[in-house]
């Protein structure tokens, strides 16, 4: 780690100088907040940073639209509560929150289409590491890591991989 000297009170003093913030990669993808704590999801301005509002999912549908990936955190512009037959935005504007409180469709466990494909990279043409094949007794929950693009970095059945099979 680097240190940055500074003057304090006219003594030069070392200090650590700040961790870089990861580099933000584009992605657009819809995830699901599958966090239930009644509080509700915390949207921070910046990974890790302050708390800009708090997204309450307990019991409802709400989707957040990712628009990057920075580490363990989904970059994301708008939140939407669907209720039968109407939607309502519960936040707009760019915000972060733990990629680890999202997922895909249909609850924690999340949902992939049948024979969905998890890639070694996300690209076309990436080798294929396994096609998923449902919620069986013995499929995983699926554990969404990242975005890159269209694709989703999973976990899915003890394998980590990449699909834009969703």
């Amino acid at each position: 780690m680097r240190s940055l000297v500074i003057a304090v009170a006219g003594t030069l003093v070392a200090a650590p100088a700040l961790a870089a913030a990861p580099p933000i990669i584009a992605c657009s993808v819809a995830l699901w907040v599958t966090d239930q704590d009644p509080k509700g999801l915390n949207v921070r301005a910046t990974p890790d940073g302050a708390i800009v509002t708090a997204l309450r999912a307990k019991g409802r549908n709400v989707e957040v639209n990712v628009t990057g990936a920075a580490g363990a955190w989904a970059q994301i512009d708008g939140a939407t509560w669907y209720q039968t037959g109407s939607q309502t935005t519960l936040f707009q504007g760019a915000g972060f929150v733990a990629f680890s409180k999202l997922g895909l469709a249909g609850g924690p466990a999340g949902r992939l289409g049948e024979g969905a494909r998890i890639l070694d990279q996300p690209a076309a043409g990436a080798r294929q590491l396994l096609a998923y094949h449902g919620s069986g007794d013995k499929a995983q929950p699926i554990e969404v890591l990242g975005c890159s693009g269209a694709y989703l970095e999973l976990r899915v059945n003890g394998v980590v991989g990449w699909t834009n099979d969703i």
